[in-house]
């Protein structure tokens, strides 16, 4: 057996408090190590949270967008972190934003792991930052990407990290929902319900999709569950066929929600290499729930779709391209999407994140072998 008080403790700093992936990648770590989580908040979202077991501090609000404010908010999360770890050793990071890893840095941690979710680095005022983050990754213990994609598209070529220090964490359906897959998928007759889940961000692909719905009330519905930015835009569309629903809390309600829609909107647009090369969790919850899935031409995940034969790429260069890609879409070709979801085995499709951290745990040298136990 492995004793706790053997391995080190986990400062774990997130850039908002109610993104699922962190909730889920933190009870993860708890499985294995000591954790203690260190969160800014957003006010999206507020009904997820992290584990009740786990120890977790605010930062307070971090700013959407205003990089220069950040700064502000910054410096006193660096006294607050630095404040609860005064009495203990052995610490090390799991940054969740290049925001984070650079407070975890002036706090005096020097170890860590940095996990991308987003790639921002590549774009405007993001790329001021490139070499800062260039310099901190050189003594990483391990970098986490959630598309491969990130990797081998815009990192490796970079030649910034080992390839042995390089992990990929798919953000697949949390294990919470092994039992929930339905077996197949029902279609009433009536229209054609498209869903919008998720964070509501980018306006191009929304809007086009709530002035084409709102214009074919006979044929096609809007089911929206969700928050964010945009969420004013959806609602001032809501009417007979385009709903509302507001946050949700996942993944407890990614069934009900799954069950209430026959087509899964993941248009977010290509205009940036972030968009262009993410593979996003509705991809994996899409085909475990049998729901077909629109993407953007262009996209990383738009291909991956096409390949599972789960679904199809839309165009948003123009109004006109995007409503002939959609008015394309029948019954017929939901049906068959909806049937190739399901020969795709669950087990490729649930998350399988405390498996990768484990051996990413045991390669920093902190399991004896790959059955240590911790008590």
């Amino acid at each position: 057996m492995l004793d706790r008080k053997s391995i080190p403790n986990i400062v774990f700093i997130t850039p908002t408090s109610s993104q699922p992936r962190y909730h889920k990648r933190a009870a993860q770590i708890a499985q294995l190590c000591n954790i203690t989580v260190f969160s800014f908040h957003r006010h999206y979202y507020e009904e997820n949270t992290f584990p009740e077991q786990i120890p977790c501090y605010s930062l307070g609000q971090m700013s959407d967008g205003k990089y220069f404010r950040r700064l502000f908010q910054i410096i006193p999360a660096i006294f607050k972190i630095r404040y609860h770890l005064r009495k203990k050793r052995n610490y090390v990071f799991y940054a969740l934003s290049f925001d984070c890893m650079v407070i975890a840095r002036l706090c005096g941690l020097k170890r860590g792991f940095y996990e991308i979710g987003d790639l921002r680095q590549d774009a405007g005022l993001w790329k001021v930052f490139g070499f800062l983050e260039r310099k901190l990754l050189r003594n990483i213990l391990g970098l986490i990407f959630t598309s491969r994609y990130f990797y081998e598209e815009f990192y490796k070529n970079k030649l910034i990290v080992p390839d042995g220090r390089v992990y990929i964490i798919d953000n697949k359906v949390s294990r919470k929902l092994m039992n929930q897959r339905p077996s197949e998928k029902q279609r009433p007759p009536q229209r054609i319900v498209i869903g919008i889940v998720g964070l509501l961000r980018y306006r191009l692909p929304i809007e086009l999709l709530l002035q084409f719905v709102r214009a074919r009330s006979e044929v096609y519905a809007i089911e929206c569950f969700g928050d964010g930015p945009l969420r004013e835009l959806v609602e001032s569309y809501v009417c007979e066929n385009i709903r509302y629903h507001g946050s949700f809390k996942n993944p407890e309600e990614l069934p009900k929600i799954y069950s209430q829609i026959d087509l899964n909107y993941v248009v977010y647009g290509n205009s940036d290499r972030n968009v262009q090369l993410a593979i996003p969790n509705k991809l994996f919850e899409s085909a475990y729930f049998g729901v077909p899935i629109l993407c953007c031409e262009g996209t990383a995940v738009g291909k991956k779709a096409i390949e599972w034969q789960i679904g199809k790429m839309v165009r948003i260069e123009s109004k006109e391209s995007f409503d002939a890609d959609l008015s394309s879409l029948d019954r017929a070709w939901l049906r068959s999407c909806s049937q190739n979801c399901f020969k795709i085995a669950s087990e490729k499709l649930l998350d399988d994140g405390e498996k990768v951290l484990r051996g990413m745990l045991m390669t920093a040298g902190w399991f004896c072998n790959e059955g240590a136990e911790l008590v």
